[in-house]
């Protein structure tokens, strides 16, 4: 199969773009994309959303965008599955590519979340899970994660602190990010401290609700000495649907299955990737996914964020531009937010935000629900 190379990136900034349409966002971030790459013509389009229907934005969003975009009759797909549509999208752009069906592709994420009532956002974004089950209990997604966070801390002895350190650190490295939605220090009591959203979680262990737009430019013929970032892994997996019908909750099964494939397809160990873009819709999905994929044992992970490990200048860096903590969380298009940061870093573009050692392959992982899809990327630099 061919290869696969991103070549030219483009988002908008992170945060309540109440002036801005949906199209507006998406139009923004796929020309920034396109003018990156150097080209004129597309082959292809995928589209990331979860919630354009649901908050009364628009539907049939492929061929809509591509009208918007300027190239009408191109061949156009939209893609949705949860908060992983954004990777998902990208994972499709990829096959389309390495299958030869197309040359030229453009996958963007968008999400238009400021027009909404919070209630009226949760209540969208539980449509992830088994809502024939779950909404006779009334559960959201803020408390199932809580109820991961209490199972978590009592399985491995944790205190809150120990979880809430995850989001003192995302928020120091969105900080200097231009396009983080929450440039905010904060502190570990701070999180303590901070209104109750689902017990035991609070306003500083989530993300917030955000409106943004990213895309990539993939394409087929590349030259490696061109500055290009090579997709050098793409995989999709899932698990069962609920939480509440598994073996082991805290186990995170998506995301071990697709970090398995993705290293099959790549031919590295995770001991090669040199920094990593997690999903912390919470913050305890981002320390559960680490340790689901196989960076850290269970329970473990709060410890290396302790030691500084998953810093900006750790032994690997985590979430380096704030992740959906600190950047922000535009459903749709957070996993194109990842690979648009992913690239920046391994092109040494990432400014304040720059990891401190020298970067080769770096990996993403994007989630649908509680882990119920994972879409997860392998990137290598320019001349490795």
């Amino acid at each position: 199969m061919r290869k696969v190379a991103i070549t030219g990136i483009g988002y908008t900034e992170v945060g309540k773009h109440r002036d801005r349409t949906l199209e507006d966002l998406f139009v923004d971030a796929s020309r920034r994309a396109i003018e990156n790459a150097g080209v004129d013509s597309l082959d292809g389009l995928y589209v990331g959303n979860m919630l354009s229907v649901f908050s009364g934005n628009q539907g049939h969003l492929a061929p809509y965008l591509a009208t918007k975009l300027g190239f009408p009759g191109v061949h156009a797909v939209s893609i949705e599955s949860a908060c992983a549509s954004g990777g998902v999208a990208l994972a499709q752009g990829v096959m389309a590519i390495k299958s030869g069906l197309l040359d030229v592709v453009l996958v963007g994420g968008v999400e238009k979340m400021s027009g909404m009532k919070t209630v009226d956002a949760t209540w969208g974004l539980t449509f992830a899970e088994d809502l024939e089950h779950v909404k006779r209990t009334g559960v959201s997604f803020a408390g199932l994660n809580a109820m991961l966070a209490r199972l978590y801390m009592k399985t491995h002895g944790l205190r809150h602190e120990d979880i809430a350190r995850f989001s003192v650190q995302c928020h120091e490295n969105g900080l200097t990010a231009d396009h983080a939605q929450l440039k905010k220090r904060i502190t570990v009591e701070d999180a303590l401290s901070s209104p109750v959203v689902a017990d035991p979680l609070r306003l500083f262990d989530a993300c917030p609700m955000s409106d943004g737009a990213a895309a990539v430019v993939l394409q087929a013929d590349f030259d490696g000495t061109d500055g290009s970032v090579e997709i050098v892994a793409s995989s999709v997996a899932t698990q069962t649907m609920s939480l509440h019908e598994r073996k082991d909750m805290l186990s995170f099964k998506a995301s071990q299955r697709a970090v398995e494939r993705a290293q099959a397809q790549a031919g590295i160990t995770l001991e090669e990737i040199d920094f990593v873009e997690v999903h912390d819709a919470f913050n305890v999905t981002g320390l559960l996914s680490l340790e689901s994929m196989g960076f850290y044992s269970p329970g473990k992970s709060t410890y290396a964020v302790k030691k500084g490990e998953t810093s900006l200048d750790g032994t690997l860096p985590v979430n380096t531009f704030g992740g959906l903590k600190a950047r922000g969380h535009p459903v749709g298009a957070t996993g194109l937010y990842q690979a648009c940061e992913a690239v920046l870093q391994l092109k040494g573009e990432a400014g304040s935000n720059q990891i401190r050692r020298s970067a080769s392959y770096g990996m993403v992982q994007n989630v649908g629900a509680v882990d119920s899809t994972s879409a997860v990327h392998i990137l290598r630099g320019p001349g490795t």
